[in-house]
């Protein structure tokens, strides 16, 4: 008894090939016409009895295969079998409304990205994958396929193709190629997962294979030690990849930001409002400071995902109410800088980001404490060294702030007055910063030296 019949057209060929050497790496018994038939056969009999012995017809279904009278007379002999056989279309392109496959429950495998995990809903459960089986498969390809032999020689008998050869892995069929590293893979024997991940990081994106093995290494990767999904994804893709870069992205577990901020920079105009909204739900959740990448992905969401601003302004006005920029002078620069050019691109985008920075200024130089006000002061004068429209508003803010309620009755609000004049001041002209600290130091000594005077006055009279 066999598994399945593969029914196909010359068209199909390639495809039909892959799916009988995937599915017969399960252990699967399948019956594929070129494989089995031997000439002097009578195909009419033959093919009628492998039929009957198969407890199920797989046809690979496209518009090829609708049109294929042959492929309809196997369909035919299986429905008049008693009992009838089960006829299982594996849909390969939108033929699902054609008369000859309308009765029957298949799978949708229309997405050629997703054809392995659409092959594993034909399994009757895990399965063991033999390896003695996807070697055959593998051996097969290289007779078929010289051009992808490079890639299955290397990695199962050396350590990988060299980076000076890479470049020739993306001229490969894309069927041959995406069955070689999906089974290379999942070889129980075979060279280490992170290796062919490495691999498919070069082919996906030039053809799409090694999508699968992506996704499922981006769920076991070490975050921070692996750069393979941001060489896989943080560049310009076509659009018909785009779909299974944003599922490549969703499997990494934490959210790989350096693979995100690549994809958004690259691809985010070209993302449609489904994409969009994905790829935005993987920048906003789960919570993490902005540190590393994932300060450049939320730039990148708002410099190119125009409709999605209020989304990636949440993000952005909670990092600010948090803290996440006050203490790290480097993430604070950048915070500014950002905000510096998007005041200048789309104004209408950044300014609530600019509102609710203005507003954590306000709050921090009211403070009583002096490292509140520091911290107000640096924000500013990172303002100020990123040419932001910002400036002003926040140099009035932290001056409004020395002559404030909330500082009387504070020891140091006359030395802290100075302090933010000063830095106000050169903020609003030359970013002397030096000069700043000069001028403070120079009105404190003589506002010390008018206290020590007065008081001599006082004691003598």
């Amino acid at each position: 008894m066999f598994d399945f019949f593969i029914s196909y057209t010359h068209a199909d060929r390639e495809i039909a090939q892959r799916v009988a050497r995937r599915l017969a790496g399960y252990g699967l018994q399948m019956w594929l016409d070129e494989a089995q038939l031997h000439p002097g056969d009578t195909l009419g009999a033959t093919i009628q009895a492998r039929i009957g012995e198969a407890r199920t017809l797989l046809v690979i279904a496209s518009a090829a295969a609708a049109a294929s009278g042959w492929v309809a007379r196997e369909i035919a002999f299986a429905r008049q079998l008693n009992p009838p056989h089960r006829v299982c279309p594996l849909f390969v392109e939108h033929v699902e409304t054609h008369p000859l496959f309308a009765d029957h429950l298949g799978i949708d495998a229309t997405d050629p990205l997703r054809l392995e995990p659409s092959l594993l809903a034909l399994l009757d459960g895990p399965r063991e994958v033999s390896a003695a089986t996807l070697r055959a498969g593998l051996d097969a390809v290289v007779r078929e396929t010289p051009s992808v032999g490079l890639v299955i020689d290397a990695c199962l008998n050396g350590p990988g193709v060299s980076d000076t050869q890479m470049d020739s892995l993306t001229d490969a069929p894309f069927h041959p190629m995406d069955f070689a590293l999906n089974a290379l893979y999942d070889l129980p024997d075979g060279p280490g997962r992170s290796l062919i991940a490495y691999h498919a990081a070069y082919t996906f994106p030039a053809s799409g294979a090694g999508a699968w093995p992506l996704e499922r290494h981006a769920a076991s990767r070490l975050p921070g030690e692996d750069i393979t999904i941001a060489l896989a994804t943080g560049r310009a893709l076509p659009v018909a990849r785009l779909d299974a870069a944003i599922r490549i992205l969703a499997a990494c577990a934490p959210p790989d930001d350096q693979a995100l901020s690549g994809f958004i920079h690259h691809n985010g105009a070209a993302l449609d409002a489904a994409q969009r909204a994905a790829v935005i739900r993987r920048l906003v959740q789960p919570k993490r400071p902005p540190a590393n990448f994932a300060l450049d992905a939320a730039e990148a969401a708002m410099n190119t995902m125009t409709a999605d601003h209020p989304s990636v302004q949440r993000l952005w006005q909670r990092w600010i109410k948090d803290g996440d920029f006050d203490s790290d002078g480097s993430l604070q620069t950048r915070c500014h800088a950002a905000l510096a050019d998007g005041l200048k691109g789309t104004p209408n985008a950044w300014q609530p980001v600019a509102d609710a920075l203005r507003d954590h200024v306000r709050r921090l130089a009211r403070l009583r404490d002096r490292s509140s006000v520091t911290r107000a002061v640096a924000h500013l004068r990172a303002a100020a060294g990123a040419g932001s429209m910002l400036t002003s508003v926040l140099a009035d803010q932290c001056e409004a702030a020395a002559g404030s309620a909330e500082w009387d009755g504070w020891d140091a609000a006359e030395e802290m007055s100075i302090y933010v004049y000063a830095f106000a001041r050169h903020a609003r002209t030359d970013h002397d910063w030096e000069a700043a600290a000069h001028a403070c130091q120079d009105r404190m000594r003589a506002t010390a030296a008018l206290r020590a005077a007065i008081a001599r006055n006082a004691a003598a009279d």
